[in-house]
């Protein structure tokens, strides 16, 4: 995750919180920081296979920390998460799921919102129940890192549609359109001023 920060300011902190818990040297992390890869280079195969599109490692920590949530905040948690925000289809149709469920239910029970889903939903769900990601977090800091995990989840979804908006003024200059191109412009640079308020 800390691989897919755009910004080198966060890395650095994120690197330096980490190795501090760790008891590591910073420079220990940095190297092995090189020879990993960011969540969008280890991002699942292409949506044209047949195949279930694994889940990107962004969607499938963000949905873990919600599940781990306290019960009474899972409702707002999931309020956060906006459609299309979550690349992976299984992990999308279970915030959708969970919206719906906690319509008609008081307090969240993950049993009871599992037994309401189909097969395939349900392995989703598993996946996001079981993944090894959090250790031992309390309340309070599973409330901080899904903030975390919600912002990176929106920046990755704002900068896939600025690179659809940029591949789109590559093609409007190429058919010289220009009215279409500084128009496309125009909304490149909301989406820049959105994912630096992010």
């Amino acid at each position: 995750m800390v691989k897919s920060l755009a910004n080198e300011v966060e890395k650095a902190a994120y690197l330096s919180r980490l190795a501090e818990k760790l008891k590591l040297e910073e420079s220990v992390l940095w190297r092995q920081l090189e020879k990993e890869e960011s969540l969008e280079e280890a991002a699942a195969p292409a949506v044209s296979s047949p195949v279930r599109v694994s889940a990107s490692k962004k969607d499938l920590y963000l949905v873990a920390l919600l599940l781990s949530l306290p019960p009474e905040r899972i409702s707002s948690a999931v309020r956060r998460v906006a459609d299309g925000d979550l690349i992976d289809p299984g992990l999308s149709g279970i915030i959708s799921s969970l919206r719906e469920y906690l319509k008609s239910v008081k307090r969240f029970r993950l049993e009871n919102f599992s037994a309401k889903l189909d097969e395939n939903a349900r392995k989703s769900l598993q996946d996001a129940v079981l993944a090894p990601f959090l250790g031992d977090l309390n309340p309070a800091q599973l409330e901080e890192e899904f903030g975390h995990a919600i912002r990176g989840v929106k920046n990755a979804r704002l900068s896939r549609e600025r690179k659809v908006l940029v591949a789109r003024v590559r093609e409007a200059d190429k058919g010289k359109n220009a009215l279409e191109a500084r128009r496309l412009q125009k909304e490149i640079l909301k989406l820049t001023e959105k994912i630096e308020s992010l």
